[in-house]
């Protein structure tokens, strides 16, 4: 009987402790790294995307999916999910493969409204869910938002791998870089 309570004990202070080194985890930090176009349709498109997520955490990050949502300019854009399981180590980065449909209709709307907009916004909103966790389920919520300017928008007098209108960042660049995207 006496035994049977200490396991209990052992048991419950387990959990407890595990939990309180869940609760300290911060979210992954997830940008786009790539973008491959697959199966299109009239009504949809699907494309293959890269996710790069970069673990701030003093531990291995073990995720086993995410699901996310693109805003172009505040409007819907497309959906995706991932069921690929990877571990992102600690303080360093890992990439997970996503599928990623394309409403056309959300496509024609996006070129309906670019009139004489300057600049591109996006904003990659979305949950990555924690693995290795035993019968407890987690998941953390992330964002990154960013903007691609457009035409009008370059340096004068810029080097030879600049390309105009489409500076992310002011100054001149180290040779060989061309910088699109820029995270606000």
């Amino acid at each position: 009987m006496i035994r049977r309570r200490s396991f209990l004990a052992l048991g419950l202070a387990f959990m407890a402790a595990s939990c309180a080194m869940v609760g300290d985890v911060e979210p992954p930090i997830v940008s786009l790294a790539d973008l491959r176009f697959g199966r299109m349709g009239l009504f949809e498109q699907e494309a293959l995307i890269t996710l790069r997520l970069r673990n701030p955490n003093d531990q291995a990050m073990p995720l086993d999916g995410a699901k996310f949502n693109i805003k172009l300019n505040g409007e819907p854009f497309a959906r995706g999910v991932s069921n690929e399981s990877i571990t992102v180590p600690r303080l360093g980065d890992a990439t997970m493969e996503a599928t990623m449909v394309i409403s056309t209709f959300d496509v024609l709307n996006q070129f309906l409204n670019m009139g004489n907009i300057e600049a591109l916004t996006y904003e990659l909103d979305g949950t990555a869910f924690y693995s290795g966790l035993g019968f407890m389920r987690r998941s953390a919520p992330f964002t990154q938002i960013g903007k691609l300017k457009l035409g009008g928008g370059g340096q004068k007098g810029g080097g030879a791998n600049q390309i105009p209108g489409l500076d992310a960042r002011p100054g001149p660049r180290p040779q060989g870089e061309i910088l699109m995207l820029e995270p606000l």
